[in-house]
């Protein structure tokens, strides 16, 4: 029975290896997206693609603003987007 069992287990990690070997390993990274010149930003939401984030960041007066980033245009101030 023990013998069983050391056959079932070494079966079972051939098995796990076989199928991990088979999966994509994707490398990610980090992008600093900045600030609109205060000291905080925080991003909200990404596209599903990773080329555009959304979030909200404070300017160089402290006042909370929207922004959208994109690789190629960097930081952009959308303004309050009709709020306070």
């Amino acid at each position: 029975m023990k013998r069983e069992r050391s056959i079932w287990l070494v079966l079972s990690v051939l098995v796990s290896v076989v199928l991990g070997a088979g999966t994509r390993v994707c490398a990610q990274s980090l992008t600093w997206l900045g600030t609109l010149g205060g000291g905080l930003s925080y991003a909200n939401g990404v596209s599903s693609d990773g080329a555009v984030v959304v979030g909200w960041a404070h300017n160089a007066s402290g006042l909370c603003r929207a922004f959208r980033w994109t690789s190629s245009g960097g930081m952009q101030d959308l303004g309050t987007l009709g709020g306070a």
